[in-house]
């Protein structure tokens, strides 16, 4: 057999090489610029896409963006908001609204008949409570819950 007619396989190293003591790295060159490019492909396809839909959605229109008045007042927050405080039209911080509350449901209270001990806390008349004990069975329902 003659020296022209032996071939290496394609990924063999170059016997030179192995003379000068080490082997040729088996990086293809091409692969990897095909990978830079389609990367950089889709970066740009990307950047596209986010733009054209940061572009159409700047034309929409917004709550907040409505002009204000003081001739036309807002019709308030918009529905699903939490109600913040203060607002407009309810200008009390929450502290103040807890009292208001408490005095108002303290005015229930008196006008029911019921009187407040020392701690502030609502106590029902033994007459009420001997009224609804009557008015109860004293049997426990053998019904189960529906």
């Amino acid at each position: 057999m003659s020296e022209s007619r032996v071939r290496q396989p394609d990924d063999a190293p170059d016997p030179a090489a192995i003379d000068r003591g080490h082997e040729p790295d088996p990086l293809r060159v091409r692969a990897m610029v095909w990978s830079v490019i389609g990367f950089i492909a889709f970066a740009i396809a990307a950047h596209f896409g986010i733009w054209f839909l940061l572009k159409h959605d700047v034309g929409k229109p917004r709550f907040v963006d409505r002009p204000r008045s003081v001739v036309h007042p807002e019709a308030g927050p918009p529905s699903g908001a939490p109600a913040l405080q203060p607002m407009p039209r309810h200008d009390v911080v929450p502290w103040q609204d807890a009292a208001e509350m408490r005095e108002a449901e303290d005015r229930v209270f008196k006008q029911l008949g019921w009187s407040l001990d020392e701690h502030g806390r609502a106590r029902i008349p033994d007459s009420v409570i001997s009224a609804i004990a009557a008015r109860s069975s004293t049997r426990p329902s053998t019904r189960g819950a529906k």
